[in-house]
C-alpha cells in the first residue's frame, strides 16, 4: 500500500492566504480503508472547519522515496453555500 505518511490540509476563501485545516499521519486512517475495502482503500479525513473555502491544498510532507501515491478520486462533502 502507498499513501501519504504525513499530509497537510490547507483551505482558502480565495481572498485570504491558504491557512492550514489539518496535519497529521495518516497510517490509521489508510488501515481502516483498507479494511473497509482492499482494492481502493479509501481514506476518510474529518476536517474541523464551519467557515466557507474555495480552495483546497492536500501537501504530501513525508512519504516513502521508493513509492509514490495517487489520488484516484477526492470527495468533499458539506454544505454550499452562495455567494451573494
Amino acid at each position: 500500500w502507498t499513501y501519504p505518511r504525513r499530509l497537510r490540509i490547507s483551505v482558502s476563501d480565495g481572498s485570504a492566504p491558504p491557512r492550514e485545516l489539518w496535519s497529521g499521519t495518516l497510517a490509521g486512517a489508510a488501515l481502516l480503508g483498507a479494511l473497509r475495502d482492499h482494492v481502493r482503500m479509501p481514506v476518510t479525513i474529518w476536517l474541523p472547519t464551519h467557515d466557507p473555502v474555495s480552495r483546497l491544498w492536500l501537501t504530501n510532507l513525508e512519504g516513502d522515496i521508493d513509492a509514490e501515491w495517487t489520488i484516484g478520486e477526492i470527495r468533499l462533502f458539506g454544505r454550499v453555500q452562495t455567494r451573494p
